[in-house]
């Protein structure tokens, strides 16, 4: 006879597999972690049959722990080297008390079925753990930390069976980096810096329990370096009046500060005051004196360093004052401008200007303008006059000191008032007679011809004369001559007339 096909046999086995439930692969293993000496559970992931059969057993001693013959009756059955500390529960789940080392290793269940005939079978990985108790931070270094060394930190389990550890510092957990190593229970950070420093920590877990370390205080200390000295104000200082804080910093841990002058400590002055922290100086009216040579020192234990010297921006007294003039001609009045130009050295200057002593205001035909470097002042006269004769001076001042210039005239020429006169004043007994041509700047040259007579001087001629007919047969020629210019009047005289007479013709050349 022929055999019957095995698909047939096969698939009503496989039907019966689902309908039982048992779904799960056959042989599967299944991790079970158990804490000592607690209990453990091993669930069976299927549910059971009406009828069925259960045994258990440690795969990896064979021993049989428990068998449950629970069909119409039948009570559990323990080996007695388990009885007393395991127990089969109703679904079929064995638990196992007061578990230690010796019990990890391999379990094993089967399940069956004694209508269908079909069985399951699931395999257990049993590994147990201590409880984790508090481990210990250590810091792996025996010199001060400083930035830019290493620095290792050990979260030290003391033997206990560990599977993770987390580091870290000030509540936040460590991430691991190329400079920041994580390798088991060691945290290694490749050059460290001060933003290392904080209050470290480390957790340690396995599968069934966990702790934490106490904290530890971690400092990383920095060497002294930007030592820098600046002030306060950097504005313009006036020596002998002006206060000035002068303000030392610099980045280190725990720094200090000294100053010195003339690379000797700092002596006691009323005028200097320091910080507390001595950081600071200030100092009261301050002078060249004070700060041309000081500095200040900033120190902690790894090094020391000093600052740079400071330069302040002290204001210079008035000095190298000068006046004087963009021409050195004549000037005529009333036509020509001038510039006059006051320089000086020193700080913040001020410039006043003088004619004859008496204060110069900017007024037309007077212009005044300040500023430039060195600083200087112009007073520009457009146009000059007459009145501009005289000496013209500056002062030169600031908060310090005041100078004033030396004396500046200018060359100035102007003409006559008007023409030039020819009169005749009759005295007693006689006539004065006369030719002036006065207020010119250079005085007039004034020729009177009288009689043939030529008399000469400046501005004015007079000439008396005794009533007669000498007078009446005479003529009265006045010339007046003025750089370039020149104007002449006559004065006639005729009978019956006195000899107060009026000049007939008058021309200018």
């Amino acid at each position: 006879m022929e055999r019957a096909p095995r698909l047939p046999i096969i698939f009503p086995i496989f039907t019966l597999l689902v309908a039982l439930g048992f779904v799960m692969p056959v042989n599967s293993m299944e991790q079970v972690n158990g804490m000592l000496g607690h209990s453990v559970n091993f669930k069976i992931p299927i549910s059971l049959p009406s009828q069925y059969r259960i045994d258990w057993n440690c795969g990896h001693t064979g021993k049989v722990i428990v068998i449950a013959r629970l069909m119409s009756t039948g009570s559990p059955q323990y080996n007695p080297l388990y009885k007393g500390r395991c127990e089969l529960i109703e679904n079929g789940t064995l638990r196992l008390d007061n578990v230690s080392f010796a019990d990890q290793g391999t379990y094993k269940t089967k399940v069956f079925n004694p209508v269908t005939f079909a069985s399951y079978v699931q395999h257990y990985q049993l590994t147990i753990f201590s409880k984790l108790h508090t481990p210990i931070l250590v810091l792996n270094q025996r010199s001060p930390l400083i930035s830019g060394t290493n620095m290792t930190l050990q979260c030290d389990a003391e033997g206990q069976t560990v599977t993770s550890y987390t580091f870290y510092r000030d509540g936040q957990k460590i991430a691991c980096s190329e400079r920041v190593i994580c390798r088991g229970s060691f945290l290694d950070i490749i050059s460290i810096t001060e933003y290392e420093s904080g209050s470290y920590t480390c957790d340690i877990r396995n599968p069934v329990s966990a702790n934490s370390s106490d904290s530890m205080a971690v400092t990383v200390s920095v060497p002294v370096s930007s030592v820098i000295l600046t002030s306060d104000p950097s504005g313009l200082l006036w020596p002998g009046r002006d206060s000035v804080s002068l303000y030392c910093s610099a980045h280190g841990t725990n720094v200090t500060y000294s100053w010195s002058l003339e690379d000797s400590p700092l002596l006691d002055n009323s005028r200097y005051q320091l910080s507390k922290n001595k950081s600071t100086l200030t100092i009261n009216h301050v002078t060249f004196a004070d700060t041309e040579h000081l500095t200040c020192t900033a120190s902690n234990w790894i090094n020391t360093e000093t600052s740079n010297k400071l330069n302040l921006n002290f204001a210079s007294p008035v000095s190298a004052l000068t006046l004087t003039s963009n021409t050195s001609a004549v000037l005529w009045a009333g036509q020509d401008s001038v510039s006059l130009n006051c320089s000086a050295q020193g700080s913040a200057i001020t410039f006043s200007w003088r004619l004859n002593g008496e204060p110069v205001s900017p007024n037309h035909p007077y212009y005044i303008t300040q500023g430039g470097s060195p600083p200087s002042s112009t007073l520009t006269i457009s146009p000059v006059s007459k009145h501009d004769a005289g000496s013209f001076t500056c002062e030169a001042s600031n908060l310090l000191t005041s100078e004033t210039s030396n004396d500046l005239n200018l060359s100035l020429n102007w003409y006559p008032t008007g023409s030039i006169a020819c009169t005749s004043h009759p005295l007693e007994t006689m006539s004065e007679v006369e030719c002036s041509w006065p207020g010119g700047q250079p005085a007039a040259n004034v020729t009177m011809i009288f009689n043939n007579i030529a008399t000469m001087g400046q501005n004015e001629v007079t000439r008396n004369v005794p009533f007669g007919k000498t007078i009446q047969k005479s003529n009265l020629t006045c010339i007046g001559y003025h750089l370039q210019k020149r104007f002449s009047c006559t004065l006639l005289f005729g009978i019956p007339r006195l000899p107060k007479g009026k000049a007939k013709t008058v021309t200018a050349v």
